[in-house]
């Protein structure tokens, strides 16, 4: 079983997504059995690590934006929720402090729990090269407008290529990503 994981998809977990690292924890196990190969074009892979930090910026960026701005009327404050409601949103403001430099450690050490199983997965994968072949039928698949490709973009056509060039005529490919144009 031949299975490619879009760039796009990689990335989504560093970011506000419902995606689930248990999900990687399972394709490593399978890939480490040889129950499956994940097929890797360097196109995906350099794609992947020259999108990450800007990945991660954004995230870390929305993350910072949430406060928790409670705001009551003055009539509230003579009751005892209030002083509740006050000491929680400073218990808030505290731990998501420590969050985000925990986070920040982690994000320059590059020590997160999706870093750790990207690593793995590329460490596991078939790698595919970017062939001066491989290029040039992408550039033909473009310049003909056959999908994948978004824009005159080369990328995905040259991750199609590459796929194709590494796989048999008869074997399956299972594919996750969320462009449409795959």
């Amino acid at each position: 079983m031949n299975i490619y994981i879009d760039t796009n998809i990689l990335l989504s977990f560093y970011h506000l997504t419902s995606e689930d690292l248990e999900e990687l924890k399972k394709l490593v196990a399978l890939l480490k059995q040889k129950k499956a190969r994940l097929l890797l074009p360097q196109q995906t892979r350099d794609e992947f690590y020259r999108n990450r930090a800007g990945k991660i910026a954004d995230a870390v960026k929305k993350l910072k934006e949430q406060k928790l701005s409670l705001q009551f009327p003055a009539m509230c404050k003579e009751y005892k929720p209030y002083d509740e409601l006050r000491k929680l949103q400073k218990e808030y403001e505290k731990l998501h402090a420590q969050l985000l430099e925990a986070l920040q450690k982690d994000i320059d050490a590059a020590k997160l729990k999706a870093d750790e199983l990207i690593s793995q997965l590329f460490e596991l994968a078939t790698a595919v090269a970017t062939t001066d072949d491989i290029v040039k039928r992408a550039r033909l698949r473009m310049d003909v407008g056959n999908p994948p490709g978004k824009n005159g973009s080369l990328g995905d056509a040259i991750n199609w290529e590459a796929i194709l060039a590494a796989t048999g005529e008869k074997e399956d490919l299972y594919f996750v990503g969320g462009d449409k144009d795959y």
